[in-house]
């Protein structure tokens, strides 16, 4: 998040080992989100299950986490080379906004949607 308790790639918190978090963690990058998710593309190909149906039915990041929108596009290129379907969560959700990719990186900024550099990551890939 934008309070510095991770960044994209680099190292991620493990939630709910230490009360406060005291710059320990585990390093994620595009490595890191393949390795794991091998088990269910593992599970997949041991049951021969077609790949459209696979479905990331929730995937996303707080926009003002550092590396928000490389996190997403790398996320979002696993699921097209392994053809699974997806969807981001919390798009223009009314109650939450800090997924709300279209109100930018800023998370003081919770009512004017802009063509954001972090949307725009995102947007070319809906279909």
């Amino acid at each position: 998040n934008g309070r510095g308790e991770c960044s994209y790639p680099g190292l991620v918190r493990q939630w709910g080992r230490k009360p406060r978090w005291s710059g320990e963690g585990e390093y994620w990058d595009l490595t890191a989100l393949r390795e794991y998710l091998q088990p269910i593309f593992d599970f997949q190909k041991t049951f021969g299950i077609s790949s459209n149906r696979i479905y990331v039915g929730e995937f996303g990041c707080c926009r003002e986490m550092s590396g928000a929108g490389q996190y997403l596009t790398d996320l979002i290129d696993i699921f097209e080379d392994l053809k699974w379907s997806w969807c981001v969560f919390s798009f223009r959700d009314p109650e939450w906004d800090a997924m709300d990719y279209e109100l930018g990186e800023d998370i003081d900024n919770m009512l004017h949607r802009t063509s954001s550099d972090l949307f725009k990551k995102l947007a070319h890939r809906f279909r």
